[in-house]
This record gives C-alpha cells, structure tokens and sequence, in this order.
C-alpha cells in the first residue's frame, strides 16, 4: 500500500494527476450528486425561421465528425449511427454561421442568467448533435469543462418520437422540446442525459453553444473526454500502455502487503460515502487490473483512490 501511496505522490501523472485517480474522475463523473445544485432554463422558440430553415439545409460528409460505438454506451458515453459534429470539425463557413448564430443568442441568455457572457474557445464552441433511431442516448453524466461555462441545446430538426432531455433535481425532469425549442444550462452541476426513444423513426438533430462569463479567464484543461474524443482505439491504447508497462515495473518493488479484506472495506466506505456506483467501481477496477494484471493490487487501489477521495468531498 505504501508503494501506492508514493506513486500517487511522486509518480508518472497522466496531465499533472495519477492516472488511477484520473480515469476514477472521468468514470465517477456520470454519477448522481446530490451536492450539486442543478441550473437550467427552458427557453420556447430561440431560433428564428430563416435559422431553422439553414440549419436543416445542412448537408453532411460522412466521417467528418464523431461516430460512437456501442461501446460507449457501457461508459455512460454516446451513441447515435449519426456524426456528432464540433467545432473543430467544421469547416470555415460553417463555423463563422453559427458563431454568428451563437452570438445572436447572448443578450437572451445574459438576461436569464444575470451575467455577461461570451461563446466558448472551446470544440464545444458551436456543435451538431444528430441523434437518430431507437438506440440513440446519451448517458447520464456532468459536463467536463470550466465551472464559469454553460451551454445551450436547441432542436431544429425532428421527427418520430423525439425523446426529452433528462435531467435530475430531486427527481428525474424530462423537457419535451418542439422546433426552435432550447435549454440553458450549467453542465458540470446538471446531472442530465438522453435516454432512447425505442423508436426507428426516431430524429432529434441539436444545435449547441457552449458560453462562458465574459469575466472568467477561462482556459480548457484537458480532460479524457476533451483529448481522446473521436480517437481510434489505437490512439487510446497508445496513451495508456507506456504507463501500464511502467506499473509493470514498479509493483515488483518490496511493499508491506495489506489484507485484501482491508480494501475490501475501504471499497464499501465507499459506497456508504460517496457516489460511487457499482458500475463505476467495477469499471475503474478492471482499468487498475489493465494497467497492472494484477487482481489483487488493483483491489488495493480501487480501495486506496476512493477512500482519499472522501477527504475532498
């Protein structure tokens, strides 16, 4: 355990942090909790005809944006046969269309939320949300981005059963959204989702901002979501297997072995304490077993990662 601690002290950091206490982060971040206070603002009829009208024009390449598998579904992520489309990804007409678009949206949204606010210097910028069929979602979870951003979600364009934007304060909230319907809110507090529609006829195409208070000297820190999204396995399998070989190394050095009944308990303080859910922990465990090959360390840091996370909550 000792060795544990001094490697999530001293050792190798995946963008200045443990990787395990990283990735636990990433996995934790879908769940519930109920010490955020949710922010979001119905608004009917954001967009004007001729905006509506240009954004169903659209015409797409196939493989310009992001295509997600199933497999993201088993990580609370997003699924739709469609791209998902970022800024990024955009080409330079398009882009400056919807900043403009974006920006014709402030003074509406500065007047709800009482603030100046600006677009976003971010790939969340402007974005093309396409969802379509009867599988389409989009787990429950928290934006990751600066406290000082929020974003906005508006369809313009749907057909079939359009499923609602979901969202927990107190109890689920589901807002049924017509055309040029939107939603302001603040992700990193707002515990939201789509859920699928079971519907082949299903088609709900968003249109996105993301914005920030004019004040805030907001600079994006990288995240798992921010830096691999839209990446080929390879891609993934390229950042984590130097550290994995490194752990290789270290887990042979000489350590005071602790009691697998030890971390066990520590696993279930965790449960009792925080928001851990089952699916999170077992996902970070077999991380920490990929990382290690190790059944038994891994226990050790699953346990060790979520019981010094209770001292920050």
């Amino acid at each position: 355990m000792e060795y544990i601690i001094a490697d999530d002290l001293f050792g190798i950091k995946l963008w200045g942090e443990n990787i395990f206490r990283r990735v636990y982060h990433h996995l934790s971040n879908n769940n519930f909790n109920p010490r955020k206070t949710p922010l979001l603002h119905k608004i009917n009829q954001i967009l004007t005809d001729e905006q509506v009208l240009y954004l169903q024009r659209l015409t797409f390449e196939k493989d310009i944006g992001l295509n997600t598998t199933k497999l993201s579904l088993l990580l609370g992520g997003q699924y739709s046969p469609r791209d998902t489309l970022y800024f990024n990804n955009m080409n330079k007409d398009l882009q400056h269309n919807l900043e403009e678009m974006g920006n014709s949206l402030i003074p509406r949204f500065e007047s709800l939320l009482g603030t100046k606010l600006k677009l976003g210097d971010t790939n969340f910028r402007a974005i093309l949300l396409r969802y379509e069929g009867p599988n389409a979602q989009f787990g429950f979870h928290y934006d990751t981005e600066h406290p000082d951003c929020f974003r906005s979600l508006i369809l313009y364009d749907g057909a079939g059963t359009i499923p609602p934007f979901c969202y927990q304060d107190g109890s689920l909230k589901k807002i049924h959204f017509q055309i040029k319907d939107g939603i302001l809110f603040r992700g990193t507090t707002t515990h939201h989702g789509i859920e699928p529609s079971n519907d082949p006829n299903t088609k709900r195409y968003m249109v996105g901002f993301q914005y920030i208070k004019a004040e805030s000297n907001e600079i994006e820190q990288p995240t798992l979501c921010n830096q691999l999204r839209g990446t080929t396995i390879q891609t993934i399998l390229q950042l984590f297997i130097p550290y994995s070989l490194y752990y290789q190394i270290v887990k042979y050095l000489p350590t005071i072995g602790s009691p697998i009944s030890l971390s066990m308990c520590g696993i279930g303080i965790g449960f009792i304490s925080s928001i851990n859910t089952i699916q999170s922990v077992t996902l970070f465990y077999l991380f920490c077993c990929f990382m290690t090959f190790d059944v038994r360390l891994s226990l050790h840091i699953t346990s060790y990662i979520i019981c010094s996370e209770l001292i920050n909550i």
